[in-house]
């Protein structure tokens, strides 16, 4: 037990080091604007439920206004998001019902073992790849022409071996 929490809370370091590298790379970069007189950002999101799953990948063409947070994309695009009882709006704990109430409570951040959700981004600047987000969709800006996307992680799973199961383009922002 003692050996999985290690390996868990090595992760959150991890992350939270990742997190402050994308930060501190991308802080003074501006993101793509709307054309003229255009005050809304248009991007995807994408929802990869995992191969075990059986679901299929599920993509989003959301429309925001300028401000709007990642989160938002949740309720303009009626994707079912619930967090944590400590964090319902800074962790996305279950997407359209998975994983189902049975294999996971959402009472608290989720261990290792239940499995849980990643969350990457890619934009027009950095070209087609993804990259694991370093800051959660309730603080997250979505950036216009970009791409969101949440990978269920199965338990026992590297994230950092996990990428949506989509190819984003590059693209401008519409």
């Amino acid at each position: 037990m003692q050996l999985n929490l290690r390996r868990v809370l090595i992760a959150l370091v991890a992350l939270v080091a990742i997190g402050g590298i994308w930060s501190a790379l991308f802080a003074g970069s501006e993101q793509p604007k709307p054309a003229a007189g255009f005050d809304k950002i248009s991007g995807t999101m994408v929802i990869d439920y995992g191969k075990a799953s059986g679901k299929p990948v599920e993509t989003f063409d959301f429309e925001l206004p300028l401000g709007s947070t990642s989160w938002d994309i949740f309720k303009a695009e009626g994707i079912e998001v619930q967090g944590t009882q400590n964090y319902p709006t800074g962790f996305v704990c279950r997407l359209n019902d998975w994983p189902s109430k049975d294999d996971q409570d959402c009472a608290d951040v989720p261990t290792y073992s239940e499995g849980s959700w990643a969350y990457y981004v890619t934009n027009p600047e950095f070209g087609d790849g993804w990259f694991m987000s370093g800051v959660g969709a309730a603080t997250h800006t979505p950036v216009c022409g970009g791409y969101e996307a949440w990978v269920w992680i199965a338990p026992g799973q590297s994230a950092s071996a996990t990428l949506p199961n989509f190819e984003p383009t590059p693209r401008a922002c519409a």
